[in-house]
């Protein structure tokens, strides 16, 4: 992935805007009942806030491959979610969600990674598949496969 200043900038904003504008849909919510006007523009912020989200992914998707703008986003937002939301409502989280929230860590690291080198394989798919055809007399491939 190319790490460009726009681009980290960008991820950022992409990953921040998630958590930020869920906590601020909840404070709207909850201020219904106080003030209506008030209440309408917490809605209308956590919408703007919404709004980087998708911003940020597009711009990080012009230099680099979906699959892993996906997951340099995905991730942390979601892992930045959980906890914020833990934070938000005074709760703990369990050590099934502390586990959950490492393998999603583990997950977005071994993206940035890139793909395993699969030269050394000693088949490759193509290989198994020509191997169980031979011609037949008529000259037409059939497979001997039983």
């Amino acid at each position: 992935m190319k790490f460009t200043a726009l681009n980290i900038v960008a991820i950022i904003a992409a990953v921040a805007a998630l958590p930020l504008s869920v906590i601020m849909l909840k404070i709207s919510a909850q201020m219904w009942h106080d003030s209506i006007w008030a209440s309408s523009w917490y809605f209308f912020l956590a919408n703007v806030v919404g709004f980087l989200n998708p911003i940020g992914t597009t711009i990080a998707l012009r230099d680099n491959k979906p699959n892993v703008v996906y997951a340099t986003i995905g991730a942390p937002a979601i892992i930045v979610l959980h906890i914020a939301l833990a934070w938000y409502f005074h709760s703990s989280l369990t050590w099934w969600q502390w586990l959950a929230i490492g393998i999603i860590a583990l997950g977005a690291i071994l993206m940035q990674t890139g793909p395993v080198d699969t030269s050394a394989a000693p088949l490759q798919l193509g290989e198994v598949l020509d191997k169980s055809k031979k011609k037949d007399d008529d000259g037409l491939s059939c497979n001997t496969a039983t």
